[in-house]
């Protein structure tokens, strides 16, 4: 039951007046479950439709990550050219970054072949010198020589590795 009074005047008949509302209480709970129902229906169908889009929403947006990913687990150890592919302004940071590092290590590459090239280079130099000087000996037309060619040979060897020592 609800009652309301008021003070009101009426066709003029001043007064208190009450209004009483009756209604039964299977009626209030009837209300009230319909409204919860259907109040926990829509936040429920709205929560499932921001889930469905902040799915697809991730994942359209990482999409161009995930190629990103994709295109360099595919790249072989000597491939160090630098990644020239869209990525997102996000990531744009982090690709430069990448580049730098291949970069880098790409020179440092370089620089190593170029030292493992040139003490190649010096190494046969002396070494040459030393082979020609052990086939005179071979080559030697007496022992009086090859004695002689052996000592130079020795000599030579000795000079070279202490050339050798210096770099």
């Amino acid at each position: 039951m609800l009652r309301f009074q008021d003070v009101t005047v009426f066709s003029g008949v001043a007064g208190v007046f009450n209004i009483t509302v009756w209604q039964s209480a299977s009626v209030r709970s009837s209300f009230v479950r319909d409204v919860l129902s259907r109040s926990f229906s829509v936040i429920g169908l709205l929560v499932i439709s921001v889930a469905v889009i902040v799915w697809f929403g991730v994942g359209l947006g990482l999409r161009p990550l995930l190629d990103l990913e994709q295109a360099i687990a595919k790249r072989t150890p000597s491939e160090l050219e630098p990644i020239r592919r869209a990525v997102p302004v996000e990531a744009q940071g982090l690709v430069r970054t990448l580049n730098q590092l291949l970069d880098r290590v790409s020179r440092r590459i370089s620089s190593k072949d170029e030292f493992i090239s040139n003490a190649a280079h010096q190494l046969r130099n002396p070494m040459a010198g030393v082979l020609a000087l052990a086939e005179a000996v071979q080559s030697a037309p007496n022992a009086k020589a090859a004695t002689a060619r052996s000592t130079e040979l020795v000599f030579a060897a000795r000079e070279r590795r202490g050339y050798c020592r210096l770099w």
